[in-house]
């Protein structure tokens, strides 16, 4: 019976600080939000635009003049023109004027 006495009173314990920790993870905001938005804007900045549209040209002339290439060495090019591709999708579209959803 003491177990079980001891089992409740680090329940409620535990019931009383964990909303403290979550209201203090609101207030402050979380740790690595600096980190997530340097990263975000290095991703989508002018750079990698210019590195995105870099890739791409240069992987659609390396298909093109890739007859040497075994199927290996080419499907590697095409995944390297999709990942340019889909990293300027983002610098694409807001040029166009689409934007995300606002929260």
């Amino acid at each position: 019976m003491a177990s079980r006495a001891k089992l409740l009173a680090l329940a409620a314990s535990a019931a009383a600080v964990v909303p403290d920790l979550a209201y203090a993870a609101a207030e402050g905001g979380m740790s690595y939000s600096g980190f997530l938005g340097t990263f975000k804007t290095s991703i989508t900045g002018e750079i990698a635009a210019i590195i995105c549209v870099v890739a791409i040209v240069a992987g659609v002339a390396t298909y093109i003049f890739a007859s040497a290439f075994d199927g290996i060495l080419l499907t590697i090019v095409r995944v390297a023109i999709g990942c340019a591709i889909i990293g300027s999708a983002v610098t694409m579209l807001t040029t166009m004027g689409v934007t995300g959803a606002i929260v």
